[in-house]
């Protein structure tokens, strides 16, 4: 009897597909279509990783990336993983926002550089610090887990799915994945 811990994960980009086709790109009051010809955003290899990783090319945060959806048909509605990482490389202020949906409805989780982002500002809005350090233009891999962090603001609500993620600034993006908290015996 062999018993082995098995761990699932959703990739939602990993940049190497080499395309940005998944992302829509929103520059204050226009939207960059997926065949846009504009390059706020691409696909390169990244020689530190030796991979290819999304670059963010927008100016300061007039730009927002978003992969996935608030709702809608193309929100993951991921309902089976609870544990989001990725991994990025930034040097300038950056925020992040990951869509989720709660038994309470639609919360926003903040995750950003500031120190002073670990406060709610209301039940919708769960703002995380990443501190400082995470602007500092190495390879950083971060990863919550969102049912607990739901828990922790809110005792009585729990998550129902992980709809999306956007990000504004500019910087590299890498391995957006939903993963398994959950432990699989083989037997």
């Amino acid at each position: 009897l062999i018993l082995t811990s098995v761990s699932w994960a959703t990739v939602y980009e990993d940049g190497e597909n080499n395309t940005t086709a998944n992302w829509t790109v929103y520059d204050k009051n226009k939207i960059y279509d997926k065949n846009s010809t504009i390059e706020v955003i691409e696909n390169i290899f990244d020689e530190y990783k030796q991979s290819n990783v999304i670059n963010l090319k927008g100016i300061k945060s007039s730009h927002t990336y978003l992969i996935g959806n608030i709702k809608g048909s193309d929100a993951w509605n991921n309902r089976t993983e609870s544990i989001f990482r990725w991994s990025m490389k930034m040097k300038k202020p950056y925020q992040i926002i990951l869509f989720v949906n709660t038994k309470k409805g639609i919360r926003y989780l903040y995750f950003s550089h500031n120190k002073n982002s670990n406060v709610v500002s209301n039940s919708q809005y769960i703002h995380i610090n990443l501190n400082a350090s995470s602007m500092n233009e190495e390879w950083q891999t971060f990863s919550f887990d969102i049912a607990s962090k739901i828990k922790s603001y809110e005792v009585d609500n729990r998550l129902i799915s992980i709809n999306g993620f956007s990000i504004q600034g500019s910087g590299l993006i890498d391995d957006i994945e939903l993963i398994s908290n959950q432990n699989d015996f083989i037997c």
